[in-house]
């Protein structure tokens, strides 16, 4: 604990941006930090806090980055929701298993990671994270999901998404909105077939459809796809493989 308030201290005196409290064997916040009110970055990660109380946030309102990995949280703290200004929100290595509609209050966020949770639900609400750029939903053992709300689909600013090691069956032909996506991560799923839509990616670049034993044909549309430099398939299960245009 010494060390942890020296960095408080520090953080305070100097005034500074950043605060790395990861692996500091933390039960609960230090109060301390609510006076912390110039920092934009937070780490909080590789702590087992006795509860959820983040109140000590609230007051931290010029956040834009903040990691919560690996602190066996069940859902996401809602003492987080007064945090509007977040631009990257870090919650990977946990055991949340929905992400509840406040998260549509979050309008900055360009980067969000839930890998390796247990998701089994997304909220609606996501649709208002018009500003997500990066949105990681998977992982070596994922999260439990099984359909993809539609309003991921409506995600226009989507550059990454990544729902590897899933339960998807499907993919709605609604992916073509996603306009502006570059990589798609579909690996270790369940999914039966790939929609021809998705040949409408045109600035997708990386597709990762490994590892789904249940697909067995792709779209001829694929070899249009100018952009497409990397796909990863398992071929031993296409009835169809594609061949070089």
């Amino acid at each position: 604990m010494q060390l942890v308030e020296e960095r408080i201290r520090t953080a305070l005196e100097q005034k500074l941006t950043k605060l790395d409290l990861s692996g500091c064997e933390l039960r609960l916040i230090p109060p301390e930090i609510k006076s912390l009110t110039t920092l934009v970055e937070l780490n909080l990660s590789r702590n087992n806090f006795i509860n959820l109380n983040l109140e000590p946030l609230e007051s931290l309102t010029g956040l834009n980055t903040l990691h919560l990995e690996s602190m066996s949280l069940v859902r996401i703290p809602s003492s987080i929701q007064s945090l509007t200004n977040l631009k990257k929100l870090n919650l990977a290595n946990n055991r949340i298993d929905k992400v509840e509609d406040f998260i549509g209050g979050f309008t900055k966020l360009e980067h969000l990671s839930l890998r390796n949770n247990e998701v089994e639900w997304v909220s609606d609400q996501v649709i208002l994270l018009q500003n997500l750029k990066y949105l990681d939903l998977g992982g070596i053992k994922g999260n439990r999901i099984k359909v993809l709300t539609e309003s991921i689909y409506n995600l226009q600013e989507l550059v990454v998404l990544d729902v590897s090691s899933n339960e998807l069956t499907t993919i709605s032909e609604h992916i073509q909105n996603l306009h502006k996506l570059q990589r798609l991560i579909l690996r270790n799923n369940c999914l039966e077939y790939v929609p021809e839509a998705i040949t409408n990616l045109q600035k997708l670049q990386i597709l990762d459809l490994s590892f789904n034993p249940t697909l067995t044909s792709l779209p001829d549309g694929f070899k249009e796809m100018r952009s497409l430099h990397t796909l990863h398939l398992d071929q031993r299960t296409l009835k169809n493989p594609l061949k070089k245009a």
